[in-house]
């Protein structure tokens, strides 16, 4: 069993933060701490005014669970400058004869800087601004040079029906 806790953490500063750590706390309905938990937001540097998508799997979970709380709870000023000039572009999104999702496109490089293991990280987001499902995948090949482009593939096994018509977001993040 596990429990998913999915969203998206927005910089409200005026800098970039790096290592933004969420935490969970899940309650009983009597309002009794049952368990925690936490994870860091998928983007390492998120600039000023920027966004990272974020997930936590709470293993086997004490029976009870009614309410979530979710926090930032620790970050770092960065010194270092956001990953920049990864273009992403979603040219296709289908479902196979399984049933399974697959969001397919290219990310190219523009910048001039040359990125190492360049990571895709995408959130399905309802009309209320919940995130629906998230995934991840790494850019074929992983490393981009200035001007080279790359293709990636997220599969999304057992993805719920109608999916695919949410708001997509996808963020990129890399080694420099």
């Amino acid at each position: 069993d596990f429990l998913y806790v999915l969203g998206i953490v927005v910089n409200g500063l005026s800098t970039p933060v790096e290592f933004v750590e969420v935490s969970a706390r899940f309650y009983s309905a009597s309002g009794q701490l049952l368990a925690t938990d936490w994870s860091f937001a998928d983007v390492t540097i998120i600039p000023a005014g920027g966004s990272s998508s974020f997930g936590l799997i709470l293993i086997d979970p004490p029976a009870g669970i009614t309410r979530v709380e979710v926090d930032i709870t620790d970050y770092d000023i960065s010194r270092r400058t956001p990953i920049t000039g990864l273009q992403v572009t979603v040219t296709n999104i289908y479902r196979d004869s399984l049933g399974w999702l697959h969001v397919v496109g290219t990310v190219r490089n523009t910048s001039s800087t040359s990125y190492r293991f360049v990571s895709l990280y995408a959130a399905f987001v309802d009309p209320l601004g919940r995130v629906i499902r998230r995934d991840v995948d790494v850019s074929t090949p992983s490393d981009l040079a200035p001007g080279q482009a790359g293709t990636f593939q997220m599969l999304l096994i057992d993805a719920p029906p109608g999916l695919e018509n949410l708001n997509l977001l996808i963020w990129t993040d890399a080694i420099r």
